[in-house]
């Protein structure tokens, strides 16, 4: 029995590989996928089994279909495979696939082979989350990357790339499902110890090349590696943490993006500053005075910062508490004017009840052989209470609705008067700090260039002093030799050895740094002339406040933007919502009066001479009718 499934099996492989070979024959130009190439192998793929000549009969769904192999068809992109949403496998092996694209609607992937491909990048693969096996064997790509989504990859075979960096290795570790590994045929691979580096680095790693890593192996790798796994772990730490702080500042900004003030509570603006000025950045070299103006001009500006920070979160609690109370309101009014309408919609259904009925009854006296005559009479009756019942009902209803629909909409205007008011009022707050942060910006530019000025001129007159101390010593040095020469002092003759005895004797003179050189390298451009540093300052000043007015504009545009948005809202709400309760109404009368017609067209079957009028509701303006909930009940016994 096994052996008989076996060779069916080996049969279908090799119809497989046939059909596939013969396509690569066919078409040796570069393919596309496409409609008929998905149909061609679809076909081909499901006629190999029973539950797949099953689903052909049908025709093909590509929301059905689970496994899709587009192998061998010369492929140069990926493409048009969104529709198959519930795909679990797909195998794009052995084609000319340069980029991994056009995936992110496959969601349900388990499995996916692109070996065999011109690959150059892993990426594109984020919304793959259920993801469990990969395979990018045999392509070019130099870096492990673009994977931090795939939690459930078990299975990775990307051998015989490009990939010489052992630290591609260490990213592995973000895939903590990983079980199995095949790199053979990479440039790492072939480096010294580089399976007991995968040991020692990738512990919860079970298989490589498709052999059971062992305890001896892991062993081994210990003690090769241990001191640099110790360090990488100490570096893993340091990156989850700044990760961590990283990620919980994109949080807590998400969070506080409806109050405007995102990063506020952070340095994040204070950083800006000199992120965005480099002359900035070299004066703070100067040191001294200096760094402690910096530490100062931090505090204050991040104080502020978080002063603005406050006040969003404050006035962002008061919109939430009066949003909540307009809602309720609403809800009140909605409430009430919906319990007055399904009063007289019930009333409607009682009535129209009641109308049937005596159709009902008339039919049945028809059959009992009641005079045409008489019948007809009573017809005419229930048709114009009927007619009065729709129309007085269709009324009632709308009134109500323009009611309520009235109500909601001076509800809305005092609404947009609050937050207009809300939203005034904290731009205003807002907007007196940044004031003073202006104020702060402009006291410390103010200092700094004090202090700058005073380093300039103390860096010129050490200049100059030194210049005058060389001209002092150079003009002693003349004078000496000029004396020398008058006084005809006689030359003392020494002999080779002497002269070498003391040049020995006297130490080498290091050469002084001038007052220029003292100067930080990075600071040298900008006070290489008083313009210079002037220039620089005044650069330094305008970067600062363009970060300021950036930031102020951003939290006004941002606020005015929303406060338009809400309130366009509100109004774009309740006018739909009006237009939907006017169809409902109108709907629910329309199709009450189908019915009332079936049934009256019943009794015309039955040659009850019908009185011609249509019964017409919609389009007619009929009076006013008093009685009930807008009808006045006609008395059964009329007609006696």
């Amino acid at each position: 029995m096994s052996s008989s499934s076996s060779d069916a099996e080996d049969a279908e492989i090799k119809d497989w590989g046939k059909f596939l070979k013969n396509r690569v024959c066919q078409e040796e130009l570069p393919g596309i996928i496409n409609d008929k190439l998905l149909e061609d192998l679809l076909r081909k793929q499901m006629e190999g089994n029973e539950i797949g000549k099953l689903l052909l009969q049908d025709g093909i769904h590509y929301e059905k279909i689970t496994e899709m192999r587009i192998e061998f068809c010369n492929i140069l992109r990926i493409d048009h495979l969104w529709m198959m949403k519930n795909l679990k496998i797909l195998k794009m092996d052995n084609n000319f696939i340069e980029k991994i694209e056009n995936l992110e609607d496959l969601t349900q992937l388990m499995e996916l082979d692109l070996s065999f491909n011109k690959i150059t990048k892993i990426e594109n693969l984020n919304t793959l989350i259920k993801l469990k096996k990969l395979s990018l064997f045999d392509n070019r790509i130099s870096a492990i990357e673009n994977m931090d989504d795939l939690k459930n990859l078990t299975i990775l075979s990307i051998g015989r790339n490009s990939i010489m960096d052992w630290k591609n290795i260490v990213y592995l570790r973000r895939l903590p499902a990983l079980r199995s590994l095949n790199m053979a045929d990479n440039p790492c691979c072939s480096l010294k110890d580089f399976k007991y580096f995968i040991a020692t680095f990738l512990p919860d790693l079970q298989y490589y090349e498709y052999r059971s890593i062992t305890a001896i192996e892991r062993k081994i790798g210990d003690e090769i590696f241990h001191d640099d796994y110790l360090m990488m772990l100490e570096n893993e730490k340091t990156e989850l943490g700044h990760k961590y702080k990283l990620d919980k500042e994109e949080y807590d900004a998400k969070m506080n993006a409806e109050s405007f003030v995102e990063y506020l509570n952070t340095r994040r603006l204070f950083d800006s500053f000199f992120e965005n000025d480099p002359e900035g950045s070299a004066l703070l070299l100067i040191g001294g005075e200096v760094t402690n103006l910096y530490v100062t001009y931090e505090e204050n500006i991040v104080g502020l910062c978080k002063d603005i920070f406050k006040i969003g979160q404050v006035q962002h609690e008061i919109r939430q508490s009066d949003y909540t109370d307009f809602r309720d309101s609403v809800e009140t009014i909605h409430k009430q004017n919906q319990s007055e309408s399904i009063e007289h919609m019930e009333y409607f259904l009682k009535e129209k009840l009641s109308i049937c009925e005596q159709l009902r009854k008339i039919r049945w006296l028809f059959n009992m052989g009641e005079s045409s005559k008489k019948l007809e009479k009573k017809m005419r009756r229930l048709q114009k209470k009927f007619e009065e019942l729709s129309t007085a009902t269709w009324k009632s209803v709308m009134k109500l609705e323009s009611t309520l629909c009235e109500q909601i909409m001076e509800l809305n205007e005092t609404y947009e008067h609050v937050l207009l008011d809300l939203i005034n009022n904290f731009i205003e707050q807002a907007q007196g700090i940044f004031v003073t942060m202006r104020d702060v910006v402009g006291e410390f530019s103010d200092n700094l260039q004090e202090i700058a000025q005073t380093y300039y001129a103390t860096v010129v007159f050490e200049e100059e002093e030194a210049e005058k101390d060389r001209i002092e010593a150079e003009k002693k040095k003349q004078e000496e030799m000029k004396r020398d020469e008058e006084s005809g002092k006689k030359k003392i003759m020494m002999s080779a050895n002497e002269i070498n005895v003391l040049s020995d004797g006297v130490p080498e003179k290091k050469e002084e740094e001038t007052p220029r050189e003292r100067v930080p390298p990075g600071l040298r451009p900008y006070v290489k002339d008083r313009e210079t540093l002037m220039n620089a300052l005044a650069g330094s000043r305008d970067v600062h406040l363009l970060m300021v007015d950036n930031r102020e504009d951003l939290l006004v545009s941002r606020a005015r933007e929303w406060e338009e948005a809400a309130i366009k809202s509100l109004y774009e709400n309740e006018i739909q919502r009006n237009r939907d309760k006017i169809l409902e109404i109108t709907y629910f009368i329309e199709v009450h009066t189908q019915e009332f017609k079936q049934q009256w067209s019943e009794l015309d079957d039955l040659h009850i001479s019908i009185p011609p009028d249509n019964i017409s509701l919609l389009g007619q303006n009929p009076s006013e009718i008093s009685g009930g909930p807008g009808i006045d009940t006609l008395e059964d016994n009329e007609e006696n």
